[in-house]
């Protein structure tokens, strides 16, 4: 391809013209609910879905954990005056593999944002990810206390990786315990790490563990600008996180309690089975809340006006209609947060960032398909994970496929259709923008240019949808089912798939993945 697909400010502009293209999707439908455009459209059948707190019809999920989860503790308090949290780590490692482990390794994404030449946000992109120019965040490791002893150095391209050595080996089943101290350095950013006006977003920020391949040893991904570069295992967390006493904290998790101490709150947090740890924490958060089968709702919002109240109810929808699709949803708590954020919205288990530009009167229509998108990835992420990295189009051609899911229960007869159509052409009028190409769906997020987007969201969903009609909707949503089932809490990939496919269709499904991986972009 020309060289302009490699220009790392395109997904930037990829980004600007879904927003207007969503401005001219969001003139139209309103124009479809005013009867202007389409007369046979009534408006009493739009967007009248309710979800049914009724059980009995969320596909029920057979759990069986087949590992032993790591353990986080985290004790982490936050000074708003200087910008920095100091952080406490108390990890317990177990060893699931059938051999000894001499050394374990945990990202540091939060050093990716310690220099310009790191690229956590394209230098093009700083009028909205650095408002006020670059802006440094970092981690900084104070000590590492482990148990048998050992010691630890942080390298990699962006200081990225903190690599612990062991004086003594863990042995298959066994454990080992360690204590991280730190200190993270929050960025005037608009990101998904950093803080703006309203906002302090401390995600991707404390240390992780990475993922070790046995062939390949511990992945050692650095932060990259396309796409999601994260790649973590489930674990278990537990976290007491100190804030200003008028400070609300938004958590991946369930706030356990909340204890008050002078100036300051502590909050409780515990969150089983989650891909990843952070919150969000605001001063001017007002929470609306509602609950379906045990499931807490919560949008946290800065009124509690109309846009709120919006985001809880397209919240509280996705939830059940996913978990009526696909199986039940796992968490407690599903929490959507109006953030300080330059980019649409953001997936964490149990938690989303929403673009605070959505929350009025013209945005919610966007705000709406964006919260479908992000809570679908509560299955196709947090549940059924895979390497974002290597296998991007595996989450996210089923979130945004999981956004037409959403539209054909909420939004009945035509109208539905629309959308569908003013959302496909949005792909379709990027796709006559390129040049003609040859490109696959599964490539690794490296392997593309401007063309991401393109490829793995629109393709993807695609595809995705071409599946369910070559399948037929019984055999799909078995599939998905089946897929969720086998990989919950685990890492999948194309096989796991293809797998689950196999299992109802009864023939083999990898010769039309191979044909249908396969696109050409441009015209």
């Amino acid at each position: 391809m020309k060289n302009i697909f490699k220009k790392p400010w395109f997904k930037f502009v990829l980004i600007v013209i879904f927003l207007i293209a969503a401005v001219f999707l969001l003139l139209k439908l309103n124009n479809l609910k005013d009867g202007n455009s389409v007369s046979e459209v009534n408006e009493s059948n739009i967007n009248q879905y309710t979800a049914n707190p009724n059980s009995d019809k969320w596909i029920k999920v057979n759990r069986t954990d087949k590992i032993q989860d790591y353990k986080y503790e985290f004790d982490l308090k936050l000074d708003i005056d200087n910008m920095t949290m100091d952080g406490v780590l108390n990890f317990t490692y177990y060893n699931n593999y059938d051999f000894d482990m001499d050394k374990l390794v945990f990202y540091l994404y939060a050093n990716s944002y310690k220099k310009e030449e790191y690229y956590a946000i394209d230098p093009e992109n700083y009028d909205l990810g650095y408002p006020y120019g670059f802006s440094s965040g970092k981690i900084d490791i104070k000590s590492v206390e482990i148990e048998n002893g050992g010691d630890y150095e942080v390298t990699g391209s962006q200081e990225h990786l903190l690599v612990i050595s062991l004086d003594k080996d863990v042995r298959p089943g066994k454990s080992v315990q360690m204590k991280i101290e730190y200190k993270v350095t929050i960025p005037n950013s608009l990101g998904r790490f950093g803080y703006g006006e309203e906002t302090i977003s401390l995600v991707n920020c404390n240390p992780i563990m990475a993922v070790y391949d046995k062939e390949l040893g511990y992945y050692d991904y650095e932060y990259n600008s396309i796409g999601d570069p994260f790649f973590s295992e489930c674990a278990d967390y537990t976290a007491r996180i100190t804030v200003p006493k008028d400070y609300i904290v938004a958590p991946t998790g369930t706030i356990t309690k909340r204890e008050k101490n002078g100036n300051d709150i502590t909050y409780v947090v515990s969150a089983e089975n989650m891909r990843d740890f952070g919150f969000v924490a605001s001063d001017d958060f007002v929470v609306v809340s509602d609950e379906i089968n045990g499931v807490q709702i919560n949008s946290y919002g800065f009124s509690s006006g109309k846009s709120n109240n919006a985001a809880l109810k397209t919240a509280k929808n996705a939830i059940d209609i996913f978990s009526s699709v696909y199986g039940e949803y796992p968490y407690s708590t599903f929490n959507v947060v109006e953030t300080n954020f330059f980019i649409g919205g953001m997936e964490y288990p149990g938690l989303v960032l929403i673009n605070d530009g959505f929350y009025n009167d013209s945005g919610e229509d966007i705000m709406e398909m964006i919260i479908a998108h992000e809570a679908a990835h509560q299955w196709w992420y947090a549940q059924v994970g895979n390497d974002q990295i290597a296998d991007p189009w595996l989450d996210e051609a089923l979130a945004t496929f999981s956004e037409r899911v959403y539209y054909e229960h909420v939004y009945p007869y035509e109208y539905k259709d629309r959308i569908f159509n003013y959302v496909d052409s949005y792909y379709i009028r990027i796709d006559n923008r390129m040049e003609k190409e040859y490109t696959r769906i599964d490539m690794n997020t490296m392997e593309y240019g401007d063309e991401y987007s393109l490829v793995i969201y629109g393709y993807g969903g695609w595809m995705i949808d071409d599946l369910r009609d070559y399948l037929g909707e019984d055999i799909f949503y078995k599939a998905l089912q089946k897929y969720l089932e086998d990989n919950q809490f685990q890492i999948a990939d194309r096989e796991g798939l293809e797998n689950a496919i196999e299992e109802f269709w009864k023939e083999d499904i990898t010769p039309w993945f191979d044909e249908n991986l396969q696109v050409q972009v441009g015209s």
